[in-house]
């Protein structure tokens, strides 16, 4: 019974410590903080927070109309791998 009463508080505490780690993500994202790992192409890092990097969010806008206009991505994978960013 001891040992029954022993692993129903580690169950709870483990769910307690798996709600507050969610709930402080979950606050981060709300604060727009960057919760790690690269960043998205097209966009840099300053102080914890995603900042638009021109020069690759052209990059990107570019692949995103070559996509529009390619019948699939297999194509578009050709393309830019021949001619990268004309």
């Amino acid at each position: 019974m001891t040992l029954n009463l022993l692993t129903s508080f580690t169950q709870f505490e483990r769910e307690i410590v798996g709600a507050r780690g969610r709930e402080k993500r979950a606050a981060s994202r709300r604060q727009g903080v960057w919760q790690g790992g690269a960043p998205p192409m097209g966009y840099g890092l300053a102080q914890q927070r995603l900042v638009v990097e021109p020069v690759e969010a052209k990059k990107v806008r570019t692949i995103f109309e070559r996509f529009l206009q390619q019948p699939s991505v297999p194509a578009l994978i050709q393309e830019l791998s021949v001619n990268p960013w004309v």
